[in-house]
């Protein structure tokens, strides 16, 4: 009896979830909806989360050949592709893409030399010169190669508008449960004996440059709906049949920036630190910053309104010392019905239990050492 399409695909996932080299991406193969579609065009397209599979296409593959792509897609999930690279993505779309392609298709080359078991579809990004490197890294070389254009390469479809759509509370759900499908991976890979690769947990934890997350962290938490747009579909009514259009917005009413001054933060960092969250605020012109100060408590706060941002770097007067306790940035913002927008908290991260709650917005926490992050909103290492 012949398989459907969708049945070749389960198969390949059971296949992959065996073996023991790819065992511990068992919690991200399981991961998310897998459907096939009849949509011209499409070879195959994830958001991060979810992949969609183009009936057409995957007919003409192979078993090793499905297998190759189901891994190709399954590892843009696994690496958060479309979320951690967003930046990118703006930049240039086509070098985006070929940056992540050409991060994950080395392993999956790297085991179709050895036994055939998976093989890359026709057309994939595979370049030696890339090896343990991450997107970040690839497209810094790619733009150097390509300054006139890339050509066309690659063998499927990245949905970065779909990805694009997500809030910063979505993009933190599905990075803890992308974590939590890699933990539960490696736990059923130890338990059958097969090893992880470390430079392939080392490439799990992209270099991000903390600039490029503390620019877009802002800019995507604009919470007005000033405007509306037919440009993007609205996709969460596409189901139903509703083509709507995506609502957005130009400004940003209020931004906390609370800067930990309990001793551990340099003057470098902590210039380094304002110089860029000014660029940041003049490029997305918030009607009100509230600069705090704090450590075991909130020694100072500044306020700058919309035409005054740009002194903040020169006319700032940092103040404070003694412990470090987030959770006084959160009483303080309590008590004084401080509402914003987002918040943004530069800290050394020597916190011990002590990391706050009831945040009133999204919060980015950049934090100078590589050794905590925090349990709840964004983290960041500078």
């Amino acid at each position: 009896m012949k398989m459907t399409p969708l049945q070749r695909i389960e198969r390949a996932h059971v296949s992959l979830i065996r073996d023991n080299e790819f065992m511990w991406l068992s919690g991200i193969i399981v991961m998310g909806n897998n459907v096939v579609t009849k949509e011209p065009g499409i070879t195959a397209r994830t958001d991060g989360a979810n992949v969609e599979y183009g009936e057409d296409f995957i007919a003409n593959l192979t078993d090793a050949e499905l297998m190759g792509l189901v891994l190709h897609e399954k590892l843009h999930c696994a690496f958060k592709h479309l979320t951690t690279w967003r930046s990118l993505y703006d930049d240039n779309q086509q070098l985006a893409n070929m940056a992540c392609d050409f991060v994950i298709n080395l392993m999956i080359a790297d085991r179709a030399a050895t036994d055939g078991f998976v093989r890359l579809p026709a057309g994939g990004c595979v370049d030696e010169q890339y090896r343990g490197m991450d997107s970040g890294q690839v497209f810094k070389l790619l733009k150097k190669q390509y300054p006139n254009g890339a050509p066309q390469m690659g063998f499927d479809q990245h949905d970065w508008d779909a990805a694009s759509e997500l809030t910063p509370e979505q993009v933190e759900d599905l990075a803890k449960t992308i974590d939590q499908a890699l933990r539960q991976g490696n736990i059923l890979a130890s338990k059958a004996g097969a090893n992880v690769d470390r430079t392939v947990l080392e490439m799990l934890q992209p270099k991000v440059d903390w600039r490029d997350v503390l620019r877009e962290f802002v800019v995507n938490t604009k919470p007005g709906d000033d405007y509306t747009s037919y440009r993007r579909i609205n996709r969460r009514f596409q189901s139903q049949d509703l083509m709507l259009p995506t609502s957005y917005s130009d400004t940003i009413h209020r931004v906390v920036l609370a800067v930990d001054t309990s001793g551990s933060i340099g003057g470098r960092e902590l210039s380094e630190f304002l110089a860029e969250a000014q660029s940041v605020c003049e490029s997305v012109k918030p009607e009100l910053v509230d600069l705090l100060y704090w450590g075991h408590d909130v020694a100072a706060h500044e306020q700058y309104e919309a035409d005054a941002v740009s002194t903040l770097r020169d006319s700032t007067k940092p103040r404070g010392g003694g412990g470090t306790a987030p959770s006084c940035v959160t009483e303080y913002l309590r008590d004084q019905n401080i509402r914003p927008d987002c918040i943004v908290m530069l800290t050394d991260g020597d916190v011990f239990g002590d990391w706050g709650n009831d945040w009133p917005a999204p919060v980015l926490w950049c934090i100078n050492n590589s050794h905590n992050s925090a349990p709840h909103g964004v983290t960041v290492h500078m």
